[in-house]
């Protein structure tokens, strides 16, 4: 995938219930191959690090499972062992993740800033994964 001239699937997007999991995918993928272009995999991006907190997976060990597997199937399988995460969790992970808010002043502002520049005239939008939503044009 080359995220120079193409967006990452939508953050809402799952695979077998695992929420961001598709878009980390196709981060992985670019990263891989050299065209991750303004994206960010793994450290530094806030979201990634959400996915990978919750499943207890590091970005490195994702990478390289990633680079093994051509196939989505194959990734998630891994996923799957690695983090059994029950119905449940993925439902509290899933209602966190669309939940990301800034919370500090200089967060805040950041995404402020954004936002208006995103979306001029757009108080509606105060999730970062809506944000990205917009911004990417998933809808």
């Amino acid at each position: 995938m080359d995220l120079n001239h193409a967006v990452p699937r939508s953050p809402e997007d799952a695979l077998d219930g695992y929420t961001w999991l598709p878009r980390l995918i196709d981060k992985a993928r670019a990263k891989l191959a050299g065209t991750l272009g303004d994206y960010h995999y793994g450290d530094p991006a806030p979201m990634d690090a959400y996915f990978f907190e919750a499943t207890e997976i590091g970005p490195d060990a994702l990478l390289a499972t990633v680079a093994a597997n051509p196939t989505d199937a194959a990734v998630v399988a891994w996923v799957r062992q690695q983090a059994p995460l029950s119905p449940a969790a993925q439902d509290a992970y899933r209602d966190g993740w669309r939940g990301h808010q800034a919370t500090t002043p200089d967060k805040i502002a950041v995404f402020e800033g954004r936002r208006e520049a995103v979306a001029p005239g757009r108080p509606d939008i105060v999730t970062w994964g809506h944000l990205l939503m917009v911004e990417e044009g998933h809808g």
